[in-house]
């Protein structure tokens, strides 16, 4: 009975030890999401990475793991868009009142969400009130804003320079 005992929580103990399947290649939502000028900032949860456009000092990476609540409110929100409905490549529709930005951000998006991928490539040139345009940019403010908020984010060095 004793010996039973042991051999429980022996077994208990290396269960509590292992990953609990928390891994980039463990998880039914990864995205890489890189934006700014010529896409140069990455947030990659397939290798759980985040690289940080210094421009005039090139880039620099860090270990970045998102929660399980960043996860949900990221996919939460861009499934509220529909983005498996968005073009590969997508350009804002001409509204009228339309300008053009230089420079301009560019957005690079790869998700996987239970098992299927998306993949979107975007220069937003155009300050535009194409309703898909607005939506898909305050999605992609809203996964800069979850980065920069982030310990380790505000732990790199800050960007010197600018783009003209």
């Amino acid at each position: 009975m004793r010996h039973s005992l042991v051999m429980l929580a022996f077994v208990v103990l290396q269960l509590s030890c292992t990953d609990g399947g928390t891994g980039p290649q463990d998880r039914r939502f990864n995205l890489l999401v890189k934006y700014g000028i010529d896409a140069h900032n990455e947030l990659n949860t397939f290798n759980d990475t985040f690289t940080k456009d210094l421009i005039l000092d090139g880039t620099v990476a860090t270990k970045l793991v998102l929660s399980q609540s960043d996860f949900d409110s990221i996919e939460s929100r861009l499934l509220s868009i529909d983005i498996f409905s968005y073009p590969d490549t997508f350009v804002a529709q001409h509204t009228g009142t339309d300008a053009f930005l230089t420079p301009y951000p560019t957005y690079v998006l790869k998700l996987i969400c239970d098992s299927r991928w998306k993949d979107v490539f975007w220069e937003d040139s155009r300050v535009s009130s194409d309703t898909r345009a607005t939506k898909l940019r305050q999605a992609l403010e809203f996964v800069r804003k979850l980065v920069e908020a982030k310990p380790e984010y505000r732990q790199l060095p800050p960007a010197r320079g600018g783009y003209l």
